[in-house]
């Protein structure tokens, strides 16, 4: 062989080697990234799930709001109602003892 031919065999090598290691920092580098995106979406699904939490803790709290609020007008009703049965009893005793004077009139009035 003579040198011309050795010089483009180094050449055709040094180029090949220098090709292989491109290639092969390449896949490295393809290897690191796709590990990056794997991390990524695990944090995204994690965000995802703590979103989720989140939404569902606001619709119990909501609903729980709305429970306080309901259960505050009851017993508003139920303290309006209450303040009123001395009123009621007052007004139901006294139409008792009407009508129980009433009759009591009546049946002496029949006795005699």
């Amino acid at each position: 062989m003579t040198i011309l031919n050795l010089d483009k065999e180094r050449d055709v090598e040094l180029r090949t080697s220098n090709i292989l290691k491109q290639l092969d920092d390449e896949r490295k580098n393809q290897a690191k990234l796709t590990t990056e995106i794997h991390h990524l979406q695990q944090q995204l699904q994690e965000a995802k799930n703590g979103l989720m939490a989140a939404a569902r803790l606001s619709d119990q709290l909501e609903l729980n709001q709305l429970t306080i609020e309901r259960l505050n007008n009851e017993s508003k009703s139920r303290k309006v109602y209450l303040s009123s049965l001395p009123v009621l009893r007052h007004q139901t005793t006294f139409f008792s003892s009407f009508i129980f004077l009433f009759f009591l009139f009546v049946s002496v009035i029949s006795e005699t």
